[in-house]
Order: C-alpha cells, then structure tokens, then sequence
C-alpha cells in the first residue's frame, strides 16, 4: 500500500512539471531603429541620386532632402519631391540611386 501511495504521488508530481513546462513565458524585447535623417542642401545630394529621381520622376521637383548615416557609415537619402499635381512624394534611396522601399 504503501508503494501505490508513493507511486501516485511520482506520476502526480511529474505529471504537473510537464504541464507547467508547456506554459513557460518568454521575455522578448523589440527594438526598433529610429532613423534622424539631418536635412541637406539639395545640391549636396550624390549625382547618383540626382539622377535616380529625374529617370524615376520627370516631371517632379525636389523640395527638400535628408540624409541619414547607420553606424556603419551607409548613407539613407530621404528626399521630397513635388509632382506636376503639386502632390508631394517621400523617396528613400541609397548613396548609388537605388530606391528603397
């Protein structure tokens, strides 16, 4: 009798660690990058850039442009241009032209 107490009370015993094991809460922190793009004088854009935004946007004009280094020294151009509509557009390319999304 006396073993078929402690038995039960093992098989209880390990029964409920497995259940508390299932129900284990994780700490996960987000962290998100905040980009501080330091406005530019437009003619301080990269040619490559210049030119990614007059093939891309013809009939645009520039309003305004940004830059934003990471801490390995690659560069983030934001750059607003007007349409024909005098709609405004927010662009963001690499120091080569290439639009990012």
């Amino acid at each position: 009798m006396k073993k078929l107490v402690l038995a039960t009370a093992l098989f209880i015993g390990l029964g409920t660690t497995a259940v508390f094991a299932g129900n284990q809460v994780s700490d996960v922190e987000i962290v998100t990058a905040i980009n501080e793009f330091k406005p530019i004088e437009i003619n301080a854009l990269p040619q490559a850039v210049q030119d990614a935004i007059s093939k891309n946007f013809p009939e645009a004009t520039i309003k305004n442009a940004a830059v934003d280094e990471d801490e390995e020294g690659v560069a983030t151009y934001k750059v607003v241009v007007v349409n024909a509509d005098n709609s405004e557009k927010t662009v963001y390319l690499s120091a080569n032209g290439e639009i990012l999304e």
